[in-house]
């Protein structure tokens, strides 16, 4: 998981616990096993290569889970709001990955 999609999960724990730490951690803890079974499943989720080739994304729960797989690895690189207006520049692949520049 890159430092951004950690960030990303830190901010939307962060709106959620203002209202409900309880169901902030339940949340999260919700997220990050979706992300575990997304990566053991392996190949799944739609093609976003208009956005930036070799991008997939899922949506869940009012999130959507972006990553991309190199090596037989999958890197998340963003977690974000379903409704969220997306740029091609939120997508940078290698940042936060092993042997990335």
């Amino acid at each position: 998981m890159t430092d951004t999609a950690k960030a990303d999960l830190r901010n939307i724990r962060r709106h959620f616990a203002k209202d409900n730490p309880d169901a902030a951690r339940a949340f999260m803890s919700d997220l990050v096993n979706k992300l575990h079974n997304l990566a053991a499943i392996g190949m799944v989720g739609s093609p976003r290569d208009h956005i930036r080739k070799g991008l997939r994304g899922f949506p869940y729960r009012g999130r959507c889970f972006y990553w991309y797989i190199e090596g037989g690895n999958m890197y998340v690189i963003r977690v974000l709001h379903g409704k969220q207006d997306i740029a091609q520049q939120d997508f940078r692949f290698g940042t936060g990955r092993p042997g990335s520049p």
